[in-house]
């Protein structure tokens, strides 16, 4: 007798084991705290105002030399609200998080990474021949405005907020979380700060670095904003 000669069927659908396969492939994950309800910046506005009422236009150094208390006890304020947020997202407990300590170490970490900030500033076209005072002082306002929520909301952790530029969608992350939101708008407005600079409208406001500084708080109440949306 003949054997039967067995046909052997070509199909173009996945294998089971396949599919499986890559369903159980592991996922990279954000190590992103999420928050309870939206923190927008709002105090940064005030801050604005009340620079321009003690004079900054007439005294630049001096303005913002004395209105650094008001920013720290503004920064640690809106460092408490991030802490409580992030409980409230959470599983784990309040207790587990010393609050005044993190929120006192943010605190004297903008101070400490205004240093890095001012030479990064430098670097990036800051005047080397004049003006140095000013562009420390203004290293000082953006290090509380961008690293101290940044600081509060990721507890000093580097791997979580190395994290945010390994994700895939990393703009969908970021503007889905209001810190990270205010913090990338407000370095965006310190860019565009820099375009009245050169133009000769001969304005008391044009004098570095105000526009600089309006900018970084302008941008990060924006930021704080557009997160609404995402």
């Amino acid at each position: 007798m003949a054997k039967k000669t067995s046909r052997k069927s070509v199909s173009f659908q996945p294998n089971e084991s396949e599919v499986n396969s890559d369903a159980d492939a592991p996922e990279y994950k954000t190590k992103v705290p999420t928050l309870a309800y939206p923190i927008i910046p709002v105090q940064n506005l005030f801050l604005v105002w009340d620079l321009f009422r003690r004079g900054l236009t007439e005294h630049i150094a001096e303005t913002l030399l004395n209105s650094l208390p008001t920013v720290a006890v503004l920064s640690a304020a809106q460092g408490y609200l991030i802490t409580l947020a992030s409980a409230n997202s959470g599983k784990k407990s309040k207790k587990q998080t010393n609050v005044p300590l993190l929120i006192v170490g943010s605190v004297f970490m903008s101070f400490v990474l205004s240093v890095p900030l001012f030479g990064a500033i430098l670097l990036f076209g800051a005047p080397l021949a004049s003006h140095l005072t000013e562009t420390f002082l203004l290293a000082v306002h953006l290090s509380f405005l961008i690293f101290n929520p940044l600081l509060v909301l990721f507890k000093f952790d580097l791997d979580a907020f190395v994290s945010v530029f390994k994700a895939e969608r990393i703009y969908r992350l970021i503007f889905g979380n209001y810190i990270l939101a205010s913090s990338l708008v407000a370095v965006a407005g310190v860019w565009i700060g820099v375009i009245p600079i050169p133009l000769d409208w001969d304005r008391p406001w044009q004098q570095w670095p105000i526009t600089l500084l309006v900018g970084g708080y302008v941008g990060s109440v924006v930021g704080g904003a557009l997160s609404v949306l995402f």
